[in-house]
């Protein structure tokens, strides 16, 4: 007669037991960080030619990213994690009230000595090594739902409808981090919150240049072109550096009192507005048609925008980056960190804005000899480089295509440019 296996520990949880089709249920809550101890994780591996387990690996930065928010504590953590449970698993029902539904009692789950669990964790595996993981002091007690499946081809269906719900569409989230206090959201998320309020900023505000053109999630979006808001919030995130950059505890500094609250016992204060501001005479330094050399900082669906020097961005916009494509958008002819030269069209001070030109630094072909070397009746070879719905766009000689307009690729009504014409194809 075989003897029983050793139990080092048996946990037990205040539960409620109800069922889902053929299989038991179990809700309860126990402390976070003792989750790993009581639930293994099965990475997904080959013994063999056996598939084991259906885990992915740790993410060590999300992980990293739960830590620190738990570590803020105290903090909410209502995401409950999904164990299966074998049936060494066993629950005791209690005397009291039924709900017809649900029957509360106690749920056993045995820890064995040679260190084999009889829990699995289907969905949650990041958060239960975060809270396994967690430095705080206080035991977070955390929501657990366990079901009954000892097959390991249950556990994977599971985990697969588990984790194949889509992620929040992150313009979502962007337009709700305004009205999210910071304190306990993730570094990442922290971190867009301010630009994430200037760029509703600058949707919303009559004044602002992109009054009504930033796509916002919750309106409708209009006819006209919208400018994504995820490029705005990267543009301006990239503009707002850490304090550490230019002070360090300790320095003495100057600095301007900006506003006192009294209710909150809080003082602004200001450093740049001691500072000359580098806009102030910029009209003097770049006059248009000065030609400056700068480094592309960001790329947005309009433009790219350089660096002329600290603190002063001007914006090279596609339609002024050559006079013989037309480019759709600034990485087909730019990428960040690129130096480029280019020349300034206008300087608007008051409005801090400067507009730059690429194309600007050669004459434009159009007027000089392209109308001479392309003559109406002439026949041309040219590459195929791009199709449209209106038609494709053709290269005759390097940086210089033409439009072959949909209604000019045959005889008979054509209904998508694609049914005739190949990219990379020659004409």
């Amino acid at each position: 007669m075989a003897s029983k296996r050793a139990k080092s520990r048996v946990y037990k949880f205040a539960a409620i037991e109800f069922e889902q089709g053929l299989h038991k249920v179990y809700a309860f809550a126990m402390p976070g960080r003792e989750i790993a101890q009581i639930a293994e994780i099965t990475r997904i591996g080959k013994e063999g030619k056996k598939l084991v387990g259906f885990q992915r690996r740790e993410i060590q930065a999300h992980v990293r990213q739960i830590a620190e928010y738990l570590n803020k504590g105290p903090n909410l953590f209502p995401n409950a994690i999904i164990l299966a449970v074998g049936p060494a698993v066993k629950f005791q029902k209690v005397r009291g009230r039924e709900t017809g539904v649900a029957k509360p009692g106690y749920l056993h789950i045995p820890f064995y000595a040679d260190g084999e669990r009889v829990a699995w964790i289907v969905d949650g595996q990041q958060r239960s090594i975060a809270l396994s993981r967690s430095t705080t002091k206080d035991d977070l007690m955390v929501p657990v739902v366990a079901f009954v499946a000892n097959s390991l081809d249950v556990q994977r269906q599971q985990f697969i409808l588990v984790n194949r719900a889509k992620p929040l569409p992150g313009q979502l989230i962007n337009e709700l981090l305004p009205e999210t206090d910071d304190v306990f959201l993730p570094k990442d998320l922290a971190a867009n919150r301010i630009p994430s309020q200037l760029c509703a900023l600058l949707h919303t505000n009559s004044r602002s240049p992109f009054h009504n053109r930033i796509s916002r999630k919750s309106e409708t979006a209009p006819k006209r072109e919208l400018i994504n808001d995820t490029s705005v919030i990267t543009m301006i995130r990239e503009r707002i550096n850490h304090p550490n950059e230019v002070v360090q505890t300790g320095d003495q500094i100057e600095v301007q009192v900006l506003n006192i609250n009294k209710e909150k016992q809080e003082i602004s204060l200001g450093m740049k507005q001691v500072q000359p501001n580098p806009w102030d005479k910029v009209a003097e330094r770049y006059p248009p048609g000065t030609v400056i050399s700068g480094v592309v900082r960001n790329l947005t669906n309009y433009g790219a925008f350089i660096e002329i020097e600290e603190g002063i961005d001007g914006l090279l916009h596609v339609s002024d980056m050559s006079w013989v494509r037309k480019v759709a958008h600034p990485s087909e002819v730019v990428a960040k960190g690129d130096r480029v030269t280019c020349v300034v069209l206008n300087v608007d001070q008051d409005r801090k804005r400067i507009a730059l030109g690429l194309k600007q630094m050669n004459n434009d072909p159009w007027e000089g000899d392209i109308p001479g070397r392309y003559r109406p009746g002439e026949t041309k070879k040219g590459k195929v480089t791009k199709l449209t719905n209106f038609g494709v766009f053709v290269e005759l000689e390097p940086g210089l295509e033409g439009l072959l307009h949909i209604s000019e690729l045959a005889d008979h009504k054509v209904e998508s440019p694609e049914d005739v014409v190949k990219v990379g194809q020659s004409l």
